[in-house]
């Protein structure tokens, strides 16, 4: 065939399959305008009728911002502000005031002051409802928002509008920000020193750690705290992950490596990925001999349920508690801006090494405990209880308050170990406990 032939029979492929595609590229491109039309419409109404002047980069924010909140409540957008202080939170260190936040029936709530900062030392308490932040009402304000408020340069002061449960009138503090570390590992018990110690029963050798959180830094905390735990003789581990809201993945399952030597740990599926899967490396870090029972309730999420769920389907630990809350969702980042701002949605579901899915249901205790909303207030936001914690543990300094859930663990090592139940060993305990200056978990 003469080449000439040959180029024009090319060109005539080409404009066909052009004249095949572009009508259905104009097709859902007419399609795409029709249905994001409303939005349009709206930013003209706002540009001729609002009250003040609005750019349209503060439009296009809230328009992402919408979108990703209409899929679930844990998609997310993150302006250039908010994602430099996600960046920081997620390395373990951040500007602020040093208190862990949520939002709890509406309100933004402290969950948790972090020990040694400045929220600490300003008297916020866990419960304290935060009303306003620099005078900006906290009412439908997001978390992520709502941190990034919060946070800030060193120095710098934040003014808060606060309500404590029982308190009249709520009241105005101000906070000057720090450099905050998050020590997400902590013990039993913080001296004088605030150093904590790890023994719930040393006579026993049961020790205790606490994780509140999975940040960068939680492998090499939990690390010094077995390896002292250790050279003091320990016997049995209670792992508590109760209100651990979660973190990174990679830390839950470097933590969960630490206790397995081999097997599935945690995989991933979605409707736009493959399977991805998380397997223990060969010989656990921590030996195997030592038992291990975990604490979780209602408010154990993410990353807290792989590492119990993993740990309980492989034998490894056995659960006390209540069922988890069931945060078993994968959200991945996405950079937008260049790197300047991110999106956080939703791409995957979790499931651990039996198959279980963790979204939406949670992962079962072994051992179910249940705490009245009473108990829950006396532990966990600071109130009083009329009984005790253990009698060869309390520690002198805070008010008697009586964890049925540790008290359960206890029993749950003490039986694995050989020894007999607390019951039996607060009966023939004559002598009372030697007085600390420490702080219940």
């Amino acid at each position: 065939m003469p080449k000439r032939n040959l180029v024009w029979m090319l060109v005539v492929v080409a404009l066909g399959v052009g004249l095949w595609v572009y009508p259905h590229t104009i097709l859902r491109r007419d399609t795409l305008y029709r249905d994001f039309s409303p939005l349009l419409d709206v930013r003209a109404q706002i540009q001729n009728n609002y009250v003040d002047e609005v750019t349209d980069k503060t439009l296009l924010r809230g328009a992402i911002r919408g979108m990703l909140r209409e899929l679930d409540r844990f998609s997310d957008y993150f302006d250039e502000d908010e994602y430099t202080q996600f960046r920081k939170r997620s390395a373990g260190h951040f500007f602020g005031i040093g208190v862990e936040v949520s939002v709890i029936g509406g309100y933004l709530t402290v969950i948790s002051p972090i020990e040694g900062t400045p929220a600490h030392a300003a008297g916020l308490r866990a419960g304290d409802r935060i009303i306003e932040i620099d005078g900006q009402p906290t009412q439908d304000l997001s978390l992520t928002r709502a941190v990034a408020l919060i946070s800030g340069e060193v120095n710098t002061q934040v003014r808060l509008r606060i309500w404590s449960v029982g308190d009249a009138e709520p009241r105005e503090i101000q906070i000057t920000r720090g450099l905050v570390t998050l020590r997400s590992v902590k013990g039993y018990r913080q001296g004088a020193d605030e150093a904590w110690d790890y023994f719930a029963d040393p006579d026993a050798g049961i020790g205790y750690v606490r994780l509140t959180s999975f940040d960068e830094n939680t492998p090499q905390q939990l690390d010094q705290a077995v390896q002292r735990l250790y050279a003091a003789g320990l016997r049995g581990l209670i792992l508590d992950l109760r209100d651990n809201p979660g973190g990174l993945l990679k830390t839950a399952v470097a933590v969960a490596d630490r206790f397995l030597g081999d097997g599935r740990i945690v995989s991933t599926s979605g409707r736009k990925s493959d399977e991805e899967i998380w397997t223990a490396t060969p010989a656990a870090d921590y030996p195997e001999q030592i038992p291990v029972v975990i604490l979780v309730n209602g408010r154990s999420a993410s990353a807290s349920e792989i590492l119990a769920g993993a740990l309980r389907d492989h034998g490894r630990a056995v659960l006390v508690g209540e069922k988890t809350f069931g945060k078993g969702s994968v959200q991945n980042l996405i950079e937008l801006d260049g790197g300047e701002s991110a999106m956080k949605i939703t791409t995957a579901y979790y499931y651990l090494p039996k198959g279980e899915r963790i979204h939406g249901h949670g992962v079962d205790p072994d051992h179910v405990v249940d705490l009245t909303p009473e108990e829950e207030r006396a532990l966990f936001v600071g109130a009083e209880a009329p009984t005790s914690v253990p009698a060869t543990t309390a520690p002198a300094s805070q008010p008697a308050v009586a964890d049925r859930q540790l008290e359960a663990a206890m029993d749950v090592m003490r039986e694995q170990l050989g020894l007999p139940p607390l019951a039996t060993t607060r009966a023939a305990t004559t002598q009372p406990a030697a007085p600390t200056t420490a702080a219940l978990p």
